[in-house]
């Protein structure tokens, strides 16, 4: 596995556009399923977040 030192810059920038690619592949094959897959995403986030910040109460 490559260290943070051994990664090419040109790969590091490559990250956004091939982020969006894949966003898109899957869009085109399953919107519905991506579509919940991002929505459980962002509910799990919310309830970690509310359990870090209530946690300490």
């Amino acid at each position: 596995m490559a260290t943070c030192d051994e990664v090419p810059d040109k790969s590091v920038r490559l990250l956004p556009r091939i982020t969006a690619d894949s966003v898109r592949l899957v869009w085109a094959a399953a919107p519905r399923l991506l579509i919940v897959s991002i929505v459980l995403k962002l509910l799990n986030g919310t309830g970690l977040a509310a359990t870090l910040v209530f946690g300490r109460i």
